[in-house]
């Protein structure tokens, strides 16, 4: 079997909502680390960004090789990557630019993908009123149902898709480019994939759709005036080297290929300017005593999840678990 040497794999990813000149700096420390995939591991120790377009370039490079690509690595994400499909249908394939070059035994993939979702109006932005985990960060958001903000009843800027406590509740913010949305998700609990996190936001999901045909729980959904609704402003310009997929090697039906370099580099702005139900909880639902509306303390200063996706799919192009403010515009 011939041994080829496959060179680069690399992705580029730009997601703006309001893009400023950023400085480039190489993932490093502690405090945030890309995963290649949303079934990769985390923990509630760091911050994880995911973005479906390392498995794009992999899709891309299966096509190049003609083959399907497989490994006898024990390399978890190399295996993860190869195995995953959970990028189908995230992206339209007239939203990304994938291109390679085949140089005798060298193989260069390349992935790049740019987005500005702006929202219909701007928020409000806010100084000294979030306070993440001790850190006081710039955030923007409403206080209260704000007619500069929201056009009537029917607006859908911001909507309510769950709410259970000010610690436990989805946000739902749409951008003016039709069929994509950002996916707020502010929990206590702990996950060790982002795979999981997204069967809870679907399955809380759910279960907000069922209460809010209900006369005693409808409030849940509704924006009040003493509601306050505040989300950190998010800016970073990242690049990582997958140093540890160096080296690994991968096989087609007819060769060998081992990875010379793999890295990924992604830019994100978030602010005001844009960016099964199981039966047991079914019974929960239906089993709920009348609650008054009472003025809620939405702020994201604790644990949170983050997504953008396709209106129509379930797994997001763009995937963050925020435990920390490494990431966050400081004040």
């Amino acid at each position: 079997m011939k041994v080829h040497r496959l060179v680069e794999l690399s992705v580029i990813v730009i997601l703006c909502f309001s893009c400023k000149n950023k400085t480039n700096d190489n993932l490093s420390g502690n405090a945030t680390d890309f995963v290649p995939t949303l079934e990769s591991e985390i923990t509630n120790s760091k911050n994880y960004i995911y973005c479906a377009t390392i498995l794009l370039a992999k899709d891309h490079l299966g096509k190049v090789l003609n083959s399907e690509i497989t490994t006898d690595s024990n390399n978890k994400d190399l295996e993860r990557i190869i195995n995953s499909s959970s990028f189908i249908g995230t992206l339209n394939k007239s939203e990304y630019n994938v291109s390679s070059d085949v140089e005798g035994d060298n193989i260069n993939i390349k992935t790049d993908f740019k987005k500005a979702l702006p929202f219909k109006r701007d928020f409000k932005s806010f100084s000294h009123v979030l306070n993440f985990k001790n850190t006081q960060v710039s955030s923007f958001g409403t206080f209260g149902y704000d007619l500069s903000i929201f056009d009537f009843d029917i607006d859908t800027t911001l909507m309510i898709l769950y709410y259970k406590n000010d610690n436990d509740f989805i946000l739902k913010l749409t951008p003016k480019n039709a069929g994509n949305e950002i996916i707020l998700f502010k929990t206590l609990e702990k996950y060790n994939t982002m795979t999981k996190i997204l069967n809870k936001i679907d399955q809380n999901i759910k279960i907000g759709r069922y209460e809010s045909l209900n006369k005693k729980l409808n409030w849940k959904f509704y924006i009040n005036d003493e509601d306050t609704i505040v989300i950190p402003k998010i800016s970073f310009d990242m690049t990582k080297d997958f140093n540890e997929l160096i080296g690994e090697k991968i096989q087609t039906n007819k060769q060998s290929y081992f990875i010379g370099q793999f890295s990924q580099r992604i830019a994100f702005e978030l602010n005001e300017k844009g960016a099964s139900l199981e039966s047991s909880a079914e019974i929960d639902v239906s089993a709920a005593e009348e609650e008054r509306p009472k003025p809620r303390n939405m702020k994201f200063d604790n644990n949170f999840f983050l997504m953008i996706k396709k209106t129509n799919q379930k797994n997001p192009y763009l995937g963050m678990w925020i435990t920390n403010s490494d990431l966050m515009e400081k004040e």
